[in-house]
């Protein structure tokens, strides 16, 4: 898994309260917004004719947070703050840092953020993508089992690139272990789906 960073476009014990988030109302302009889309290693081009990521221009394999089906693309990202985030990336799409975590302290907060590109629009000319999110915990526990998440109902977002309206959250536990998010992103008009998984280590004071 790649390591935490920063990057400029380029049954007993009670279980954590997972919640959902939402968006506040974001503006559109016709500015590339979401630009995180584009991946952890991601340059300003994005992805280009071919299907699949890429960057600086190559094609990229698909990995367990990244993938591809068809034309349509998807990313899993966990983060401190998804409404910060998503508002961050509106106000300035080509200048803010994006925050990739896979390790928090216990008592923080992280949210679940879903990057996409390229949804096929109905014939009303709105994009219908959905998540199925599991979390499960490395000790054994679910902690959210296949919970059904509206990423996206709306027309296609600007430029193309799209960052998910809802998400889910939780605050980390005091114990030594992981999280496993798994995502599973479906553009329900192009029938087109992929599957998503990150890690989330406990980092508990030495």
């Amino acid at each position: 898994m790649p390591p935490s960073r920063a990057e400029r476009l380029e049954p007993d014990a009670p279980l954590p309260r997972l919640r959902p988030w939402y968006r506040p109302a974001v503006k559109r302009t016709a500015l590339p917004l979401y630009l995180l889309a584009l991946g952890l290693v991601c340059c300003a081009g994005g992805a280009t004719d071919g299907y699949g990521w890429y960057v600086d221009g190559t094609r990229v394999p698909d990995e367990d947070w990244r993938a591809h089906d068809g034309p349509f693309l998807a990313q899993l990202v966990l983060t401190a703050d998804a409404r910060a985030l998503q508002a961050a990336w509106t106000d300035d799409p080509a200048g803010a840092p994006v925050h990739h975590l896979d390790r928090a302290a216990p008592g923080s907060r992280v949210e679940t953020a879903i990057f996409f590109s390229r949804c096929e629009p109905d014939g009303a000319g709105v994009c219908s993508v959905w998540g199925t999110a599991t979390v499960e915990a490395s000790d054994g526990r679910v902690l959210a089992n296949r919970v059904e998440v509206p990423l996206w109902v709306d027309q296609p977002p600007p430029a193309g690139l799209g960052v998910s309206e809802h998400g889910l959250g939780m605050v980390v536990e005091d114990f030594a272990g992981s999280y496993t998010f798994r995502f599973v992103v479906t553009d329900r008009v192009a029938r087109r789906e992929v599957s998503l998984m990150r890690e989330l280590a406990v980092a508990r004071a030495e």
